[in-house]
């Protein structure tokens, strides 16, 4: 076993590794790609595999790290977007103030679209839980559900 430090690679050597790794980044990424348009024309990975001269694993794999790729970008777009909403319902709302101060009602029910906008945007609005009930409202009805389309006796 050889314990000494391996010498730095001549510069020479280092753009060769450099060239090298960019070829195989850009290869994989072709396979990626070609992985996902295959996997859209409802080919299984082994067939897809079988295509690209790849196992049935590398093929999952392909299309995994493509969509998860897929996935990331596509968080950073609905962030952005979300922020550029929320900014935008801020600048409807400096624009709203004064007339709703002054009392104008179209003003004040824009200003309330407004912040229902923002609070949904936000996540600030609990789910609305609905219980079956009788047309009146006062008792919980027994025939909420798949049961109800069941015939007395079965």
């Amino acid at each position: 076993m050889d314990d000494q430090p391996k010498p730095k690679p001549r510069p020479e050597e280092r753009l060769q590794n450099s060239t090298y790794n960019q070829a195989k980044r850009l290869k994989s990424a072709e396979t990626r790609m070609k992985c996902v348009q295959l996997r859209k024309m409802a080919l299984t990975y082994q067939e897809i595999g079988d295509q690209l001269g790849i196992s049935r694993q590398d093929a999952h794999k392909h299309c995994t790290n493509a969509l998860e790729a897929f996935n990331v970008q596509t968080e950073e777009e609905v962030h952005e977007w979300k922020t550029l909403t929320l900014a935008r319902t801020e600048t409807a709302m400096r624009a709203l103030i004064p007339k709703v101060q002054q009392g104008h009602l179209g003003s004040i029910a824009a200003m309330t679209r407004v912040m229902e906008r923002q609070a949904k945007l936000l996540g600030m609005d609990a789910p609305t839980k609905v219980a079956p009930t009788n047309p009146d409202g006062t008792t919980a009805w027994e025939g909420a559900g798949l049961a109800c389309l069941l015939k007395p006796g079965e």
